[in-house]
C-alpha cells in the first residue's frame, strides 16, 4: 500500500511511485465526458491507449477510466515521460453511434434498448434514474454519438447525466445539487 495521498493504478497495478509529481489533474464539466492527465516516468512497460487507470486521493475514488492519448517525452538521457490523456468511462458513450429514433418511450426503456443493441457486450449498466417520464420523440438522425443521445434524453427529463466509477449510467434532476 503507497503512503502517497494519491495513489494511481495502471491495470490495477501501484504506478503511484512512477507518477511525476503533481502531475495528475482533472477536467468536471456537467454534460461532458471527464477527462484527466497524469505523467508517469520511467515505466518498465509502455501505457497504452485503453488502458485502465483509478486515481484514488486519500482512499477516495477521484477518476476511474481509460487512456485515450500518450505521448513519449524524453526529458533527458535517463528520464522517460508518458503523458497520459485520460478519459471516464462515459468514453464507450463517445465512440458509439445510434442510428434509430425512439417515440414515446421512457428513459429507463431508452437506455436499456441501447445497451442491448448499440452497447452489446459494453461493461455499463443502468444506475438511478431521478426522472422515467415517457419522451415524445428521441430523434438519433443519422449518426448521433450514443453520448449525445443519452445526454439529450436526460435533458429532456430535466436530468443530467454522468456515468459512474462503477460503470453504471445515472440521471440525477438536474434542479437538485447531486453526488458524482
Amino acid at each position: 500500500t503507497s503512503l502517497r495521498p494519491i495513489l494511481v493504478e495502471l491495470n490495477g497495478v501501484d504506478m503511484s511511485g512512477f507518477i511525476l509529481v503533481d502531475s495528475f489533474s482533472k477536467q468536471d464539466t456537467i454534460g461532458q465526458p471527464v477527462t484527466a492527465s497524469v505523467t508517469f516516468v520511467n515505466l518498465s512497460s509502455l501505457p497504452a491507449v485503453g488502458d485502465r487507470v483509478r486515481v484514488l486521493y486519500h482512499r477516495a475514488l477521484e477518476f476511474a477510466g481509460l487512456i485515450t492519448r500518450v505521448q513519449r517525452d524524453s526529458a533527458d538521457l535517463r528520464t522517460v515521460l508518458y503523458n497520459c490523456e485520460l478519459m471516464d468511462w462515459s468514453q464507450i458513450l463517445v465512440r458509439r453511434q445510434v442510428r434509430r429514433n425512439f417515440i414515446n418511450q421512457s428513459a429507463i426503456i431508452i437506455l436499456d434498448s441501447l445497451l442491448k443493441q448499440e452497447l452489446s457486450g459494453e461493461p455499463l449498466t443502468i444506475g438511478t434514474i431521478d426522472s422515467n417520464i415517457s419522451i415524445p420523440l428521441v430523434d438519433a438522425g443519422l449518426h448521433v454519438r450514443a453520448f449525445d443521445l443519452v445526454r439529450d434524453v436526460a435533458g429532456a427529463t430535466g436530468q443530467t447525466f454522468y456515468v459512474d466509477f462503477e460503470q453504471r449510467i445515472q440521471m440525477r434532476n438536474a434542479a437538485v445539487p447531486g453526488d458524482r
